[in-house]
């Protein structure tokens, strides 16, 4: 089995256009994010250049936009569009994406979805 490097964002909270009812129509509500990246680990630490590892702070700008760009009616597909465009990243083999509304249902923080994804997946 090859070496395997784990790359995070953690609680990431963010205003998105989501829903299928009326109410969520009309305004953005709050979601919480937490995307893993996995990498094949054969490139060692000590090259120290960021084009040899997932640049999480690169993928955050990218699903920021991708949030952006419209009002999605089911988290299921904001979250595998969200993944299709991590795996654009060929340092990418693998990407998990749990994806939250928070405060939806009464007596709950969240509800969501989590789905997984590997290169060659689309």
């Amino acid at each position: 089995m090859s070496r395997e490097r784990t790359i995070y964002i953690r609680n990431w909270v963010v205003d998105a256009g989501i829903g299928i009812h009326p109410h969520e129509q009309s305004k953005k509500q709050k979601i919480r994010l937490n995307i893993t990246f996995f990498q094949n680990d054969t490139i060692g630490f000590a090259s120290k250049k960021i084009g040899d590892v997932v640049d999480y702070e690169a993928h955050k700008n990218n699903i920021q936009a991708l949030i952006d760009i419209r009002h999605e009616a089911l988290i299921e597909t904001l979250a595998d569009r969200i993944a299709q465009n991590c795996l654009q990243d060929k340092k990418v083999t693998r990407v998990i994406v749990e994806l939250e509304k928070l405060a939806v249902l009464p007596g709950t923080e969240s509800c969501g979805v989590m789905i997984e994804r590997k290169s060659g997946d689309y």
